[in-house]
C-alpha cells in the first residue's frame, strides 16, 4: 500500500492505494491502482492511473514522469497518488452531481491533480490543478471533502514559500484560502509528508512526524514527537471517534498481537 490505507464510511469495505508497473515510454514506470476490497479481502473494484492515462494526459498538457532515488535506486513515477477517500454527504451533493455521497475524491501530486471519479470508479467526472488557484502550489497531501461542501488539505509547499500551511479549496468557485499558518510562517515547514483533520469549526488535528491541536488564533496547545500520537492525552484515547471526514485514529492493544506474533 502507499500512504493511506482506511475504510469507506460504512466501514464494510477498505479502500487501498496500490501500485502496477508498465512499460511507458521506454522505461518502467510506476503507475497508481486504487483498489476497493471487502472486509475478506476480496477486489470490488479498481481504478488503474494507466488505463486512465490519456485522459489525464488531456487534463494536465505535458505532464512528464518523476523521478525518485530511494537507496540508489531510481523508480519512475507517472502520478504519486497520496490521498483516497469515499465522499460523504455535503453541501454540495445534491445539487453538483460530481460530489454527490459515494463519489470519491483522489490527490495525485506528481499529475498536480485533486480529482474526483464516479461509484464504479470507471470515469473521472472532476478536476482541478494545485496551482489553478492564487495560493496554489505543486507539493499537497490529505485531500478530504468537508461536510460544508469545501476541501481541506494540508499544503507542504516550498517551491514559493519555504513553509507549511492548512488550507480550504470551494470547488465550484476554486478560490482556496489558508486556514492555519504558524507564526512565524518559517517555523512550521514539512517536506514531504503531512495530513489533517478538523475536529470542530475551530480546532485542527496536524500531524506529520510530529502531531499538533491548533486551538482558535493559531495557538499550539499539544505537540508531540513521533509518527503516531494520541490526541488528546489528558483523555481517553477513545475520546477521537470515528468519523467518516477525515483519518482517524483507532487504539489497539497490541499485547495478544506481541504474545501471538515473536519477532515480528
Amino acid at each position: 500500500t502507499h500512504h493511506l490505507l482506511h475504510t469507506n464510511r460504512n466501514k464494510d469495505q477498505v479502500l487501498v492505494m496500490s501500485s502496477e508497473y508498465k512499460l511507458y515510454k521506454n522505461k518502467k514506470v510506476r503507475f497508481d491502482l486504487l483498489l476497493v476490497i471487502d472486509l475478506n479481502g476480496n477486489i470490488l473494484k479498481r481504478f488503474s492511473f494507466y488505463k486512465h492515462r490519456k485522459d489525464f494526459l488531456q487534463r494536465v498538457p505535458g505532464h512528464k514522469v518523476g523521478k525518485k532515488v530511494q537507496a540508489s535506486k531510481v523508480e519512475w513515477e507517472f502520478s504519486h497518488a497520496n490521498s483516497f477517500y469515499e465522499i460523504d454527504k455535503n453541501k454540495l451533493s445534491s445539487k453538483y452531481a460530481s460530489f454527490a455521497q459515494g463519489n470519491y475524491l483522489i490527490n495525485a501530486n506528481l499529475l498536480n491533480l485533486i480529482f474526483v471519479i464516479d461509484p464504479a470508479m470507471t470515469k473521472i467526472l472532476w478536476s482541478m490543478s494545485h496551482t489553478e488557484t492564487e495560493l496554489g502550489e505543486p507539493n499537497i497531501h490529505d485531500v478530504q471533502m468537508q461536510k460544508s461542501g469545501r476541501l481541506i488539505l494540508f499544503a507542504n509547499r516550498g517551491e514559493k514559500n519555504l513553509y507549511s500551511t492548512i488550507d480550504e479549496i470551494d470547488p465550484i468557485a476554486k478560490n482556496r484560502e489558508i486556514i492555519y499558518k504558524a507564526t512565524p510562517p518559517e517555523s512550521y515547514y514539512v517536506k514531504w509528508e503531512g495530513s489533517v483533520k478538523r475536529l470542530s469549526e475551530k480546532e485542527l488535528l496536524i500531524s506529520q512526524a510530529r502531531t499538533q491541536e491548533i486551538k482558535p488564533g493559531g495557538r499550539i496547545v499539544h505537540l508531540a514527537s513521533g509518527k503516531v500520537r494520541f490526541w488528546p492525552e489528558q483523555l481517553s484515547p477513545f475520546a477521537l471517534k470515528a468519523s467518516t471526514n477525515g483519518p482517524v485514529i483507532y487504539p489497539i492493544n497490541l499485547t495478544a498481537f506481541l504474545k501471538n506474533n515473536q519477532g515480528l
